[in-house]
């Protein structure tokens, strides 16, 4: 019982640091847009964390809140990451990418995936599409940066979603083999390295949030906004 609730301790953690970039926003006003998107989808994060904690505690199926939540994370931070792009094309078909998306999920959720398991297909496709706008957008906006690029919200953001993110492109196919293979013990410690990953990237986007909040005590920069945003 007590080896079980070490085991527990990791992922409870996980869930409860998505209140950091929440609680960051409460003590920062006002917000980007950007940011605000951030803080909605931290916010919801912490909400399905804890009624998947839940569920699982009443020995109820619960794999089907990660299907649910899946579209909802990929538009908020699809839109979070448009409003970071330096050219309007690359804005435009970062936003055109969130209805191409949701198509997809809803006929790989429809024909292909099972809601008694990880969502495997369309979870994946989600990654790799929020790791390579993510990717993107950090090496556009650092060409030519004349000021320290740790001190931008955008660049925790991006490295939030490029550190966690690429972990899960390959997480729910190998949570599936596992599960499939009854591996359990490898199977928490696949989720252990996840509950890690979601900590840190919490703790890159609470960040992000206290340099907006520095940048506005401070009194802002003579440089244009698109460069602060």
């Amino acid at each position: 019982m007590v080896q079980m609730s070490g085991r527990l301790v990791l992922p409870a953690l996980a869930v409860l640091s998505a209140a950091l970039p929440v609680a960051a926003a409460m003590r920062a006003r006002p917000l980007s847009l950007s940011l605000r998107l951030v803080v909605l989808y931290s916010a919801v994060a912490l909400v399905e964390g804890v009624v998947l904690g839940y569920l699982s505690s009443q020995n109820q199926r619960n794999l089907w809140l990660v299907h649910l939540f899946t579209p909802f994370e990929a538009t908020v931070l699809l839109l979070a990451m448009s409003r970071w792009q330096l050219r309007e094309l690359a804005r435009l078909t970062v936003v055109l990418c969130i209805p191409a998306f949701l198509v997809l999920w809803a006929v790989l959720t429809v024909t292909t995936e099972s809601l008694a398991e990880f969502p495997q297909y369309a979870k994946t496709v989600e990654a790799i599409l929020l790791v390579a706008v993510a990717a993107y957008t950090l090496v556009t906006r650092s060409r030519n940066l004349i000021v320290p690029i740790m001190n931008q919200s955008w660049f925790w953001v991006t490295s939030g979603v490029l550190i966690y993110f690429s972990f899960l492109a390959i997480l729910n196919p190998v949570a599936n083999m596992l599960l499939q293979r009854r591996e359990l013990g490898l199977m928490l410690w696949v989720f252990g390295v996840n509950a890690v990953l979601i900590i840190v990237h919490n703790l890159f986007f609470a960040w992000a949030i206290r340099c907006q909040q520095e940048r506005t005590r401070s009194g802002g920069s003579s440089l244009p906004q698109s460069s602060l945003a």
